[in-house]
């Protein structure tokens, strides 16, 4: 809270994380936390941008998601180099919930993601690339994001690559 009240942006991220999720000594404040997101966001850190997305998606606005506010945010913290607002940015482009539908920005957005190690963002990448929707077609390098995804245990990755082993598309055939 000091660190936060002297400017210091991590702190202020830290501080809204203790905040947001309450802590021994610490209540649950939702407000206080999107205060202390706003700070650091202002300063640029990436996962308080994140963080204002998520909320945005959570807070309703008329009864619904502030899809627009979530996808400013998220493209934000994605140009900061936060991986996770990569993938929920070509989330929302792929789906045209706050932002034009756009699918070749959304696979673009996505590798980004998968680039950064976003398991989710390996496996929409993965099916993008395998099914040549908004890139072109690649069913060897679609595995290759699988085998990635699947290694740290993700339940479609492993799903979807005993297809492509059974199938013998994009790796050789293999039964067992």
């Amino acid at each position: 809270r000091i660190a936060s009240g002297l400017g210091d942006r991590e702190a202020a991220f830290a501080f809204g994380m203790l905040l947001l999720n309450g802590a021994t000594g610490v209540p649950a404040d939702r407000a206080g936390a999107k205060a202390q997101f706003e700070i650091a966001a202002a300063k640029g850190h990436a996962g308080a941008l994140y963080n204002l997305g998520v909320m945005a998606l959570d807070d309703k606005v008329g009864g619904f998601p502030d899809f627009a506010t979530a996808a400013t945010d998220f493209r934000r913290a994605a140009e900061a180099g936060y991986g996770d607002g990569a993938y929920s940015y070509g989330v929302l482009l792929r789906e045209g919930k706050g932002v034009s539908l756009d699918i070749g920005e959304s696979a673009r957005w996505l590798k980004r993601a998968a680039d950064a190690g976003v398991v989710a963002g390996q496996v929409e990448y993965a099916i993008m690339l395998f099914n040549g929707v908004g890139v072109a077609k690649d069913e060897a390098g679609a595995a290759k994001l699988l085998l990635r995804a699947a290694a740290r245990n993700n339940p479609i990755a492993e799903n979807r690559l005993a297809h492509l082993y059974a199938s013998g598309r994009g790796v050789p055939k293999d039964l067992v």
